[in-house]
């Protein structure tokens, strides 16, 4: 099962995801084999891995084709496929980089990401005394 605190900030991402390609979660979760529903998997699943970073830790691949209703292997697949598709289709890329560029907005808004390199540097800095 996956935490409450990983699934809102996967349900962000989905729904820039689907937003961007103006389909639905539900058809991204969904069977349909359309060629933009398919390129929405395999972007919010490159997306998830790349912004919640250690957090996927909690995540394992039969959570997370729970969650999207695929099957681990599956779950695979489109992750090999996805950053193959970033190395060689430049559409891809581009679609890539705007997706997680505005899904680090929201997630920022949302109290969920660090806004800027100072933020990061603030968030993962340890307190000093």
């Amino acid at each position: 099962m996956i935490p409450h605190f990983v699934q809102s900030r996967l349900n962000v991402i989905l729904s820039i995801t689907a937003e961007y390609f103006n389909i639905t979660v539900d058809q991204i979760k969904g069977n349909d084999r359309f060629q933009s529903v398919v390129d929405a998997r395999k972007i919010a699943l490159k997306a998830s891995y790349q912004l919640l970073g250690d957090d996927m830790v909690y995540v394992t691949l039969q959570d997370w084709g729970y969650y999207m209703k695929k099957t681990h292997a599956t779950i695979i697949f489109h992750k090999r496929t996805a950053d193959d598709l970033y190395q060689t289709n430049r559409a891809f890329q581009e679609a890539y980089d705007m997706i997680v560029q505005q899904s680090k907005k929201a997630l920022s808004i949302s109290g969920y990401y660090p806004v800027n390199a100072s933020a990061i540097e603030v968030f993962t800095r340890a307190p000093q005394f």
